[in-house]
Parts: structure tokens; C-alpha cells; sequence
């Protein structure tokens, strides 16, 4: 997924919903504290 501009929570999760899309198998994601990645939109399920 290629993004012109900044990611903020809403560009984050959705490649988190096309990175598990179809997925059977347990995925690791390794994210740092950026705040994108600790937003209530991300958090919320």
C-alpha cells in the first residue's frame, strides 16, 4: 500500500483491514508509538 501525504489513524487501519483480509493464519505486526497506532479509531473494533 503506497500513501502520498501522512498516515493518521483512519490511513492506518485501513491497511490493517486489507492486511488481514482473507487471512487464515496469525499475523505479528510490529508498530512503534506513533500516535496513529494508539488512536481510538485503531483501537475500537
Amino acid at each position: 500500500m503506497t500513501v502520498t501525504g501522512g498516515v493518521n489513524a483512519k490511513v492506518f487501519r485501513a491497511f490493517l483491514q486489507r492486511l488481514l483480509t482473507g487471512m487464515r493464519r496469525k499475523i505479528f505486526l510490529i508498530v512503534d508509538g506513533h500516535p496513529c497506532h494508539t488512536a481510538k479509531l485503531v483501537r475500537r473494533q
